[in-house]
């Protein structure tokens, strides 16, 4: 597995690809790419980005929020963004609690 500390990046968890090739050229930073919380959980022990962007619904029902409190205990000072197309108030209530 490569190491991913000392290298400046965010990482990008969202099943639309496109999002995190935004992100990258937006903030002219590397972004790496996860689709599923399965896939992100795995790197997470070796990984040190910059911030993390968290899409809300994932494939196969999955819920980016369901990994945010993991990343907040890893990462207690790491900005974990949570994006959406879904404009429901209680996907942003829940988003603050679990600590993005």
């Amino acid at each position: 597995m490569q190491q991913l500390a000392g290298n400046q990046y965010v990482i990008t968890l969202d099943d639309d690809p496109m999002v995190s090739r935004i992100i990258e050229k937006s903030l002219s930073l590397r972004s790496l790419a996860f689709a599923t919380t399965t896939e992100f959980s795995a790197r997470i022990p070796t990984a040190e980005p910059l911030a993390v962007f968290v899409d809300i619904h994932l494939a196969n029902d999955q819920s980016g929020l369901d990994i945010v409190p993991q990343l907040r205990a890893r990462w207690p000072y790491c900005p974990i963004i949570v994006i959406t197309a879904d404009p429901a108030d209680e996907w942003l209530v829940d988003a603050f609690h679990k600590g993005a």
